[in-house]
């Protein structure tokens, strides 16, 4: 699922440097992840950050509190950074026609494939999450994706037919594909089944990039791919990290972006999911790149971006899908019942109900609102 724009904020500095990225997965849409300035700030300590390529979208790794040994082992550093994100890809990217996902997904029905630990681990969490998500999350949507146009192939539109969608929703049921664990392997049991880890790969990623930091003993850092985001130590300030959710665009009156709430953490990772970066306008009807993976169909529902703070960027990754999906109503049910830390923004329907939010809603200030779980509001600062 594509990100929604978030700025990554620190006090008391003289400029702030953009980085613009498109997230290449379930739900694609841009990113923009706002980072420090290269230029010193009064009250910083040495920090170094580096960025580039990966998963059809950027990276970014920001490094603080550096002390000289570190400084030297830097080129070392970035060198592992990007032997690891390629290592992922090599995984888990279906862009890759050599990748392990995508020799899975050619296989014929019956047939099981050794994989990595890695791909065996990602695909067992994305299923366990689609089984506590009652379905809102399916590492399995992949041929519905590419029907309705959000996939890889991007030829002229034409809206599917009902028969069609019925007969791609039964190559999404989970047990189509199984799994072992001594060796590791995948097994696939029909054969139209296809893999897609798109909306859970790039927070792996994240994880793996901030376990190699830890590994080298550096715990002052913000990795970012794509959106997906996790954070630990202090910023260059020395004080906690710093994240402004944006208000959706399509939600703001004139196209202004708006700032919606401001999250302020460290050791913990976070991921926005929303609707209106990514969609396709058909004669005039709105379709999201978010499916129901209950209908095979673009969620019409008025929830427009879900952010979750986790301990793992893969699982704030899922979850942020799965709640996007789910709809307002089942989203802060899940919420409730998994104790996640979970902030909806949430479409006014009409002026009625703007004038009228529902209980536990907070005026937002374009047309939407929002809910935050218990969880969630220990992170939620007020601006300036």
């Amino acid at each position: 699922m594509v990100k929604q724009r978030i700025y990554l904020i620190k006090s008391r500095c003289l400029a702030a440097a953009f980085l613009f990225s498109s997230k290449h997965k379930l739900n694609r849409f841009f990113v923009i992840a706002a980072l420090l300035a290269l230029v010193s700030c009064s009250q910083g300590t040495r920090h170094h950050e580096f960025s580039g390529a990966t998963m059809g979208t950027h990276f970014r790794v920001l490094l603080t509190q550096l002390s000289g040994a570190d400084i030297e082992s830097l080129p070392g550093i970035e060198q592992a950074v990007q032997d690891e994100l390629a290592s992922v890809s090599q995984q888990m990217s279906t862009y890759i026609e050599s990748s392990e996902i995508s020799r899975f997904n050619k296989l014929p029905a019956a047939e099981c494939l050794p994989v990595s630990e890695q791909l065996l681990h990602v695909t067992r969490t994305a299923m366990e999450i689609a089984a506590a998500s009652g379905g809102a999350f399916n590492p399995l949507l992949g041929p519905l994706i590419e029907r309705w146009g959000f996939g890889r192939e991007h030829g002229t539109f034409v809206l599917p037919a009902r028969e069609e969608i019925e007969m791609l929703r039964k190559t999404i049921a989970t047990e189509n594909i199984s799994f072992g664990v001594a060796p590791a392997r995948l097994c696939k049991h029909a054969d139209s089944v296809a893999l897609d880890l798109s909306a859970i790969a790039k927070g792996h990623g994240v994880d793996r990039i901030a376990a190699l930091l830890e590994r080298n003993k550096l715990h002052s850092y913000l990795v970012d791919i794509g959106g997906e985001m996790r954070v630990s130590g202090l910023n260059k300030q020395l004080k906690l990290w710093h994240l402004a959710v944006e208000a959706p665009e399509r939600l703001t009156k004139a196209g202004e972006a708006g700032v919606a709430s401001l999250l302020r953490l460290t050791s913990a990772a976070v991921a926005t999911s929303g609707d209106y970066r990514n969609f396709i306008n058909h004669d005039g009807q709105f379709y999201s790149h978010t499916l129901d993976p209950e209908t095979g169909t673009p969620v019409t529902h008025q929830l427009a971006s879900v952010t979750v703070i986790a301990d793992s960027a893969m699982r704030a990754d899922a979850w942020a899908t799965a709640l996007l999906a789910a709809g307002p109503e089942q989203a802060i049910a899940l919420a409730g019942q998994q104790n996640l830390a979970v902030l909806l923004l949430k479409r006014s329907a009409s002026s009625i109900d703007k004038a009228q939010p529902p209980a536990d809603w907070q005026p937002g200030q374009g047309d939407w609102y929002s809910w935050s779980s218990p969880e969630m509001q220990k992170y939620l600062v007020t601006p300036g």
